[in-house]
């Protein structure tokens, strides 16, 4: 009974009328209506466009990717993750005792992350980085990617990143001007 706007060409697939019905009608205890819209580039288009087009692959882990096979988590914090293309790449080197925890402000990302990739243990929700609602030490290990250039107040983000990581986080910082091939975990400081 409502018109609305999607500024999205969703491609008709298994739960979209499910998301699309979250759009507009919330069915979640926190208020979907007062969470700000955004539409992040999703990853499951991306990986269909040629390869000098694709903004995500799993090159840009690689630093990330050397902290989990190394650390073996059992409760990662995604913080920012958007549509769950972090996740995406990253699900296969995850252990199946690791719990997954996907947050960010974007209502609409969460919903397709939701749609996308959740299950048993892995989980995403509506969530600012700025105030994140999980107890201190609760992850073994956090990380934000893509997130810190665009918050109103980044110490903070990275002050509530160390407050829910019992062994540290891992926040990857880059300029748009030009793609950074060689990020490395340094295992000894970890």
């Amino acid at each position: 009974s409502k018109s609305i706007l999607l500024n999205e060409i969703i491609n008709y697939r298994k739960n979209d009328i499910f998301r699309i019905f979250k759009l507009i009608n919330p069915l979640s205890e926190k208020s979907f209506d007062s969470q700000p819209i955004s539409i992040q580039y999703d990853v499951n288009y991306d990986q269909n466009f040629p390869d000098k087009l694709k903004g995500y692959s799993e090159e840009i882990f690689n630093a990330l990717i050397s902290i989990i096979k190394y650390m073996k988590p059992d409760r990662i914090l995604d913080a920012g993750c958007g549509a769950g293309s972090n996740y995406y790449f990253l699900k296969k080197y995850l252990d199946k005792k690791t719990f997954y925890t996907g947050i960010d402000t974007a209502r609409y990302s969460v919903i397709k992350a939701l749609d996308y990739y959740e299950n048993d243990k892995d989980k995403f929700h509506i969530c600012d980085i700025m105030k994140i609602e999980f107890p201190d030490n609760f992850f073994s290990l956090s990380f934000t990617e893509s997130v810190l250039p665009y918050i109103y107040d980044p110490i903070k983000a990275l002050k509530e990143l160390y407050r829910v990581s019992k062994n540290g986080f891992y926040a990857a910082l880059y300029t748009t001007d030009e793609k950074i091939t060689d990020r490395k975990f340094n295992k000894k400081t970890l």
